[in-house]
C-alpha cells in the first residue's frame, strides 16, 4: 500500500504548478483503561489498551479534477495481553472529474486489512477477543452521470472482494450494477424514474456457489399542490441462491403520499406489498421554534435474502460480505415503532429517542423483540469546549432458549479544541449487561484519553 501512495504522490506532483495540491499528515493517540476487558462476570481482567493511528491525507484539485487519497495505520497495544497486539491499515481513494455537456464521472476505491472478531469487543475500534482473524477487503466504485432539463441518467458499478485469513470458504467476490433514468425539471409537477439493479456474489472456494439479486422498478411522483405529493412504484425482483438451491421472484408495489399542511408539520403514509407479504408505514414530524418531534411506524414482511441484497434508500451500495455468507430465504414479519424528541436552546441540546422492533418468523419458530432508549444532552461550554452525557438502554427478548438480555450504558465525554491542529478528548463510561438464557451478566468501567494532532 505504501508503494501505491508513493506512486499517487508522484503523479500528482506533475501538475502541482497549475493546481492545488496539499498533504496533511495527522496522528491520533488513544489510551484506554478497562476494569473488565473481556466482559465477563467472573475472572475480570484489568488492562490498558493503547491505540496509535498515524494517517496521511493527500488532496489534488484543479478546474476539472478532484482527487483525495487517505491512508492510515492503526497499531493496537494491550499491556498485559500481548496476544491481542496487532496492526491494521486502510487506504481510501476518491476521484471525480467533470466535463462539459452535463457529463460527470466519479470513482472511489478502498482497501482495508483489519481484524474481525467473532467474540466480544468493547468498542468498534478495539478488539479484545482472541477469537479473531484478519480480513482483506477491497472495493472499486466508478459512477457516471448525464443530465439536462429533460432527463437524468446515472450508472453506478461496484466490484469488491473479501479474503479471510482462516475461513477460506468465506472468501467471496461481488459485482453490483445500478442504472437509473429519470425525468428532468421540464415536466412540471410530474416526475418519472426507472431503476435497474443486479448484484452477484461468487463464493470463491465453493465451486458453483453463487447468489444473485435482480430488481427493476418504475416510479412516479406527482406534486398535486405545494402541500401534497403522491407517489407510486411498481417493480419485479428475483433472488437466486445456489448454495441453498432456492429461488424467489415476483412483483411488488408501493403507493403513498406526503402532506405538509403547515411549514412545521408534515405527515407521510404508504402501503405496499411483495409477492410474500404486505407493508405499511407512517411518519409524523413536528418542528417549531426549539422543539422537534418525530414519530414513525413500519410493518413489513421481509425476506432475509432481500434485506441482505437491498440497502435502504439513500444508503451506500457498498455491501457487507458477512451478510451474504448467512443469507437465507426465510420470511419474517417485522414491526417497528420509533420516536424522537429534541430541544435546542442556544448552547444546550437535549434529545430523547426510542425504538421498538418485533420480528417473528412466518412459521412461528423464532422471534425477537428489541427495545432501545437513548437520552443525550450536549452543552457547548465555550467556543472550543463541549460536554456531553449519554444514556443508552437496550433490551432484547429472543426465543425461550435464549432468554432476555439488557444493556445499560452511561457515557460522559469532554472535548477541547486546544488549537487548530490539536484536540483532546476525555471519556468515561459504565456498562452493565444482564444475563441471557440463564447465563451471568457483567459490568465494565472504562476511561479513555484521546489526543489528535495534525501537521
Amino acid at each position: 500500500m505504501l508503494r501505491i501512495a508513493t506512486l499517487i504522490v508522484a503523479l500528482l506532483l506533475v501538475g502541482v504548478a497549475s493546481a492545488d495540491f496539499r498533504v496533511s499528515p495527522s496522528l491520533e493517540l488513544s489510551e484506554k483503561y478497562s476494569n473488565n476487558l473481556f466482559l465477563t462476570e467472573q475472572s475480570k481482567v484489568t488492562d490498558t489498551v493503547t491505540l496509535i493511528n498515524p494517517s496521511l491525507l493527500m488532496e489534488y484539485q484543479s478546474a476539472d479534477i478532484q482527487l483525495a487519497v487517505d491512508y492510515g495505520v492503526t497499531k493496537q497495544i494491550v499491556k498485559d495481553n500481548s496476544n491481542l497486539d496487532m496492526a491494521y491499515q486502510d487506504l481510501n481513494i476518491n476521484f471525480s472529474a467533470y466535463q462539459r455537456n452535463n457529463l460527470s464521472f466519479a470513482s472511489s476505491a478502498s482497501i482495508q486489512r483489519q481484524p474481525v472478531s467473532y467474540g466480544r469487543t468493547t468498542t468498534s475500534r478495539i478488539v479484545v477477543s482472541g477469537d479473531l482473524e484478519k480480513v482483506k477487503t477491497g472495493f472499486v466504485n466508478p459512477s457516471l452521470s448525464l443530465s439536462n432539463s429533460d432527463y437524468t441518467l446515472d450508472f453506478d458499478y461496484v466490484f469488491g472482494l473479501s479474503r479471510y485469513e482462516r475461513q477460506a470458504q468465506a472468501s467471496s467476490n461481488i459485482n453490483s450494477k445500478v442504472l437509473e433514468l429519470g425525468s428532468g425539471d421540464s415536466y412540471g409537477p410530474l416526475t418519472v424514474s426507472a431503476k435497474w439493479s443486479e448484484t452477484d456474489v461468487d463464493y470463491v472456494t465453493l465451486l458453483g456457489a453463487t447468489s444473485s439479486f435482480q430488481d427493476i422498478y418504475f416510479k412516479m411522483a406527482y406534486q398535486y399542490t405545494t402541500k401534497l405529493q403522491l407517489s407510486y412504484r411498481r417493480g419485479k425482483e428475483r433472488n437466486v441462491n445456489s448454495r441453498l438451491s432456492t429461488e424467489q421472484q415476483g412483483y411488488y408495489w408501493n403507493t403513498g403520499f406526503s402532506y405538509r399542511p403547515k411549514s412545521y408539520l408534515s405527515l407521510s403514509l404508504s402501503s405496499g406489498g411483495r409477492y410474500y407479504g404486505r407493508s405499511y408505514a407512517g411518519e409524523l414530524s413536528y418542528q417549531r421554534s426549539r422543539v422537534t418531534i418525530d414519530a414513525g411506524y413500519e410493518e413489513e414482511t421481509t425476506s432475509d435474502a432481500t434485506r441482505a441484497f437491498m440497502p435502504s434508500e439513500g444508503s451506500s451500495v457498498e455491501p457487507d460480505f458477512r451478510s451474504y455468507l448467512t443469507v437465507r430465504n426465510d420470511v419474517f414479519l417485522t414491526k417497528t415503532l420509533t420516536s424522537r424528541v429534541s430541544y435546542q436552546r442556544q448552547l444546550l441540546r437535549i434529545q430523547y429517542s426510542s425504538s421498538g422492533t418485533h420480528r417473528s418468523s412466518q412459521e412461528g419458530g423464532s422471534f425477537q423483540r428489541t427495545y432501545s432508549h437513548r437520552f443525550l444532552a450536549e452543552y457547548q461550554m465555550k467556543r472550543s469546549d463541549s460536554l456531553s452525557l449519554r444514556y443508552d438502554y437496550i433490551r432484547v427478548w429472543s426465543n425461550p432458549l435464549e432468554g432476555v438480555s439488557a444493556d445499560k450504558i452511561v457515557t460522559v465525554n469532554y472535548q477541547r479544541q486546544v488549537s487548530q491542529d490539536l484536540s483532546l478528548s476525555l471519556e468515561a463510561s459504565n456498562r452493565n449487561r444482564s444475563g441471557s438464557g440463564g447465563g451471568e451478566g457483567y459490568t465494565e468501567r472504562q476511561y479513555a484519553v484521546t489526543i489528535e494532532m495534525s501537521f
